[in-house]
């Protein structure tokens, strides 16, 4: 597939490049827009992130992956 590429015809480079461009900046564009959101997020004080577990759930978790095959097997 890419020696078709290399081999390709000023034409086709030329739609190539151009696409490439295309595609770099709407990804700049995503970037940029993220970027801003998260700015945003941050001065109304949204909390950003994963939300945080119990007091229980912390204690039980222990218990939990030691009983667990994967666990067991990986500590025999």
């Amino acid at each position: 597939m890419f020696e078709a590429v290399e081999k390709a015809s000023p034409m086709q480079s030329l739609t190539f490049n151009m696409l490439g461009a295309f595609a770099q900046f709407e990804r700049d564009l995503i970037v940029d827009r993220t970027t801003e959101g998260h700015e945003r997020a941050k001065k109304k004080g949204t909390h950003m992130g994963r939300p945080a577990q119990d007091v229980e759930t912390n204690r039980a978790l222990p218990f939990s992956h030691s009983r667990s095959p994967l666990y067991m097997l990986n500590n025999w």
